[in-house]
């Protein structure tokens, strides 16, 4: 080492010995302590802090700053007997974080020097972790970091705005049976698959018949059932009955009338016994 480098770490060495001892006199009289620095700091190594922390069974709480909301990742190590002792929090980002080297045209000095201040989010966690350590232990809540990181709030597990839900302004004419239900497309395929039935019954019967059959949804139970057949023969997917069967029961309220008795002309048990469903698995990626 040059000179003024030996004269640096001497330095550090002295203020390591210095704030063992003050850690110490702390924890002899049960106060709640913590140190930070640099996770891979070499304070961590000294013997006065390795010492001190087997003595008194001290524990580390590693966390990123980037889980605290900062653009850079910048792991930490908090050493001391708070609430957080023992936990690790640590980058989950699907980006890359800032580094901290050179010099930020934004800031006008280091990055290094940008990212000195703790995240307020952080601060607030720290505050919390060591008030709910001064409690007895039967009055201790549980410390989450994960859920204290996502919580933008002062106060975990509260709302941003408590109190009653603001009543919004309806129109007094709003009517909310003309409340669209389903997607544009769905409806589209509901009224395509709609004609395909009326296709099939002017196949089969006659005008008359068809007239007198809209005007009786039990009867049209039994017409429903002989194209589901129809449709299960040919090979057709189960969904699109599906969508007559719904089609034709929201044409029945719409017109005043009673209720399409939807259970009877529904045969899903028997066309999934000779035709099961095959879903199609969603892989899960995990990352770390």
């Amino acid at each position: 080492m040059t000179a003024a480098t030996r004269e640096k770490v001497e330095q550090g060495n002295c203020f390591a010995e210095w704030l063992s001892k003050v850690a110490r006199a702390a924890l002899k009289r049960d106060m709640i302590i913590w140190i930070e620095n640099p996770a891979t700091s070499f304070l961590w190594w000294h013997p006065e802090i390795v010492l001190l922390k087997g003595e008194f069974g001290l524990d580390y709480f590693l966390t990123d700053y980037c889980r605290w909301g900062t653009s850079w990742r910048k792991i930490t190590r908090f050493l001391g007997n708070f609430g957080a002792a023992g936990h690790r929090l640590l980058c989950n980002c699907s980006q890359n974080n800032v580094r901290l080297r050179g010099y930020s045209q934004q800031h006008r000095t280091s990055w290094t020097k940008v990212a000195e201040p703790y995240p307020r989010a952080l601060c607030k966690f720290l505050a919390v972790a060591t008030a709910e350590s001064l409690k007895p232990q039967s009055r201790r809540m549980h410390l989450d970091p994960a859920a204290r990181a996502r919580c933008s709030t002062s106060r975990i597990g509260e709302a941003k705005s408590p109190g009653p839900r603001i009543r919004r302004n309806v129109p007094g004419d709003f009517d909310l049976e003309e409340v669209a239900c389903v997607q544009p497309a769905t409806a589209l395929l509901q009224t395509r698959v709609h004609e395909r039935y009326c296709n099939w019954l002017v196949s089969r019967l006659s005008p008359a018949t068809i007239t007198s059959l809209e005007n009786n949804p039990h009867l049209q139970v039994l017409f429903l059932r002989a194209f589901g057949n129809d449709q299960f023969r040919a090979g057709e997917p189960m969904y699109l009955f599906r969508h007559v069967v719904v089609f034709l029961r929201k044409c029945f309220l719409a017109n005043g009338r009673s209720f399409l008795p939807l259970g009877t002309c529904w045969p899903a048990g028997r066309w999934c016994s000779r035709s099961p469903i095959d879903r199609r698995c969603q892989k899960c990626f995990w990352t770390r």
